[in-house]
């Protein structure tokens, strides 16, 4: 696959909330509320705030229908798939540069849908991929593999019920 293709099919997710968005209204906001409780990686459960940002999710059920709401799901599972396993990718070829390209890809995509965590996580390794010192190490592919899937069914609990 192709750098276009992979940013194109990266990128969707934020493209989809900026065309559905009405006009002047910010398809990410920093803001935090809300006390539902979503799986977490292990099993456990994490507080939602943790997880999702609420404004945002209050704003994506506000802004889009359900039908919108289920079609940017399914995107951003494909594509937070595939983010994770370039990285994984990358890892093994020791290629920071596309570790760096791809998490800062998913990091936009998670803060776009409110998932703060996958976001944060997303950073991380950002930034250690722009660093010659640090090795990526399995354990963070396999922290932002399981932030994202709790990113994912967290955020279908919040925006399809």
């Amino acid at each position: 696959m192709s750098r276009r293709a992979i940013l194109t099919k990266a990128q969707a997710p934020r493209e989809a909330i900026e065309r559905w968005l009405p006009a002047g209204v910010p398809a990410e906001n920093g803001e935090s509320s809300g006390n539902d409780t979503p799986p977490s990686p292990n099993g456990g459960s994490a507080p939602v705030e943790a997880v999702l940002d609420q404004a945002t999710i209050q704003q994506l059920r506000e802004t889009l229908t359900p039908e919108m709401r289920t079609e940017l799901l399914d995107t951003f599972d494909e594509q937070q798939v595939q983010c994770v396993a370039d990285i994984a990718a990358a890892v093994k070829r020791d290629d920071r540069d596309e570790v760096r390209r791809v998490a800062h890809l998913l990091k936009g995509s998670g803060a776009s849908l409110g998932a703060m965590r996958l976001r944060d996580c997303s950073e991380r390794l950002e930034h250690v991929g722009k660093s010659q010192d640090a090795d990526v190490s399995d354990a963070q592919v396999t922290q932002l593999r399981d932030t994202a899937n709790e990113a994912s069914r967290a955020l279908r609990q919040q925006l399809t019920t």
